[in-house]
């Protein structure tokens, strides 16, 4: 079941950047070509830096959940199954310590940014903010997930 679980919001964020990244390829093509023969296009600029900021923290989920992200395995390799299971354990619990205290303050800022508007695109920067706050539920989600495969010794 968690297998699933996990294996469908992999999907869902793989995609989601995918579309993120085409997205903003589409947009910036369109504004070179209109740049060059008619006029230059007020918001793209903005939409595809808007675009970029939830890919990127969308990334972020998805590298945790991949085990993507750099770290120093020196240490690691040189120990017995045993301690290498309790340090990957251990790094994971001082992460969901770190977004649990960093949610907090994510939310504030999305708070504050929600009575913001966009300079050239007629939203609110509530939508763009958001992209934090639910990428550290993501994030924890994720973490939580390879806790669960470290303790039942799927990784």
């Amino acid at each position: 079941m968690l297998l699933k679980f996990e294996d469908a919001l992999n999907k869902i964020e793989g995609w989601f950047m995918v579309i993120g990244i085409a997205a903003m390829g589409v947009i910036m093509t369109l504004e070179v070509f209109f740049r060059l023969f008619f006029f230059a296009l007020t918001w793209s600029e903005e939409l595809a830096k808007y675009i970029f900021v939830w890919v990127v923290f969308i990334g972020m989920c998805y590298g945790i959940g991949k085990g993507l992200h750099i770290r120093m395995e020196l240490l690691e390799e040189k120990m017995p199954p045993v301690i290498k299971k309790l340090m990957l354990i251990v790094g994971d619990i001082i992460l969901i310590l770190l977004f649990i205290y960093l949610l907090g303050p994510s939310w504030e800022y999305f708070v504050s940014q929600c009575s913001q508007k966009a300079a050239t695109i007629p939203i609110h920067m509530g939508y763009v903010a958001i992209v934090v706050p639910t990428s550290f539920v993501l994030c924890l989600i994720q973490i939580a997930l390879d806790i669960v495969k470290q303790v039942k010794g799927e990784k």
